[in-house]
C-alpha cells in the first residue's frame, strides 16, 4: 500500500515550471488559501451598500445611474484583478527546494526560492480571524545568513505543510546518502525500468 506522503506527491508528477531539474519531484503545489479572497468581496460589498443607501436617499435619477454604472466597472475590474492576484501566486515544494512566486499586482511579481539543504528553521505563524478561523497561514523558511528568506503567503493545511518542509529539511541537511540528486534521479529511472519491465 503506498504510502500518504507517495500518494500526495504522485498528484504533482506531471506539475512542471521554469527551472525545474529534470531529477527534481514536486511535492506540493498550492495558491493561497481560498478564504484570503474575502477580503475584496467585503470591499465590493461595501460599495454595494453604499450605492444602495444612495438609491434609496436619492431615488432614481441620473446620479445613481452613473453611480450604479461606475460601481458596476468597478465591481468587475477590481474582482477580477483580485482573482488574478490570487491565481497567479504559488507556493511550490519540490524535494530540493521551496519556491514561492508572489503577484503583487497586474504587473508586479516576486519569485523567491532556497534550497532545503540551506534552511534552518520552518515556523509557521497564523494571524487575524479569517487565519484562524479557516486554518491558513505563513511559513517562513528561513536560510539564516545572507540567503533570501521564503515567506509561503497564506498556506492552505498549514499544518500539514509544515510537517512535510520539516521533513524536508531535516532530509536534506542529514544527507542521507551521498548520492547528488542527479545520481538519485538515474537510480529512481532505473528501478522505474526495472519495474515496468
Amino acid at each position: 500500500m503506498p504510502s500518504k506522503e507517495n500518494e500526495q506527491s504522485g498528484k504533482f508528477l506531471s506539475y512542471t515550471f521554469d527551472g525545474k531539474e529534470p531529477w527534481e519531484e514536486v511535492k506540493e503545489v498550492f495558491h493561497p488559501h481560498w478564504a484570503t479572497l474575502l477580503k475584496p468581496f467585503l470591499v465590493l460589498l461595501f460599495l454595494w451598500a453604499v450605492l444602495g443607501a444612495l438609491f434609496f436617499f436619492f431615488k432614481v435619477s441620473w446620479v445613481t445611474g452613473w453611480a450604479m454604472l461606475g460601481v458596476l466597472a468597478f465591481s468587475v475590474f477590481y474582482g477580477a484583478i483580485a482573482f488574478y492576484v490570487w491565481y497567479n501566486t504559488t507556493g511550490i515544494i519540490t524535494d530540493y527546494r521551496v519556491l514561492q512566486v508572489r503577484q503583487r499586482s497586474l504587473v508586479n511579481r516576486e519569485v523567491y526560492a532556497t534550497m532545503w539543504a540551506n534552511v534552518m528553521s520552518v515556523t509557521v505563524s497564523s494571524q487575524g480571524a479569517l487565519a484562524s478561523i479557516f486554518g491558513y497561514g505563513m511559513i517562513v523558511c528561513d536560510p539564516g545568513g545572507s540567503e533570501v528568506t521564503v515567506d509561503l503567503y497564506a498556506v492552505p493545511d498549514v499544518y500539514r505543510i509544515q510537517q512535510l518542509a520539516l521533513t524536508l529539511m531535516r532530509r536534506a541537511q542529514e544527507g542521507t546518502s551521498s548520492e547528488t540528486h542527479a545520481d538519485q534521479h538515474e537510480r529512481k529511472q532505473q528501478a522505474k525500468k526495472v519495474f515496468m519491465d
